[in-house]
C-alpha cells in the first residue's frame, strides 16, 4: 500500500512562503511512514533556522524581505533535495495529498496576525 504524502513539489513551493510551514508538511509525511519521532526536530529546527539565518544575514543583507526569501529558498532546497532523499528514498511511489486545507489554515493564521498587528499599531 502506498503512503499518502504531501508532494515534494508542494513542500518546495510552500516552504518558500515559510520554512516552518514547509517543515510542518514534511513532518506530516514523516508521520505517514512511521518516523514521527523526527517531526518535532524539524519544526524546532525550522524556527531556529528562521531566526539564526536572519541574525547571520543582518550585516550582509540589510533588506528584511530579501533575507526572508533567501532563507526560505535555502530551506526549500535542503528539505526537498537533501532531506527528502534521506527520509523518503524508499517511497518512490506515493499518493499525493492535496495542500489546500493546510494552505488555507496557514494563510488564515497569517492574515489574522497581520490584521492584529495593524490594529495594535493604530492605537
Amino acid at each position: 500500500m502506498k503512503p499518502r504524502f504531501y508532494s515534494k513539489q508542494a513542500i518546495a513551493g510552500l516552504t518558500l512562503l515559510s520554512s516552518v510551514f514547509g517543515c510542518i508538511l514534511f513532518s506530516y509525511n514523516l508521520r505517514a511512514v512511521g518516523k514521527e519521532k523526527f517531526a518535532p526536530y524539524f519544526i524546532i529546527g525550522s524556527i531556529l533556522w528562521t531566526f539564526l539565518f536572519k541574525k547571520l544575514m543582518v550585516g550582509i543583507i540589510p533588506d528584511n524581505l530579501v533575507q526572508f526569501v533567501l532563507g526560505n529558498m535555502i530551506a526549500s532546497f535542503i528539505l526537498t533535495f537533501f532531506l527528502w532523499d534521506k527520509f523518503f528514498i524508499d517511497y518512490l511511489a506515493y499518493e499525493s495529498k492535496k495542500v489546500w486545507k493546510p494552505l488555507i489554515v496557514f494563510l488564515s493564521i497569517c492574515t489574522a496576525l497581520l490584521l492584529a498587528g495593524i490594529y495594535l499599531n493604530r492605537k
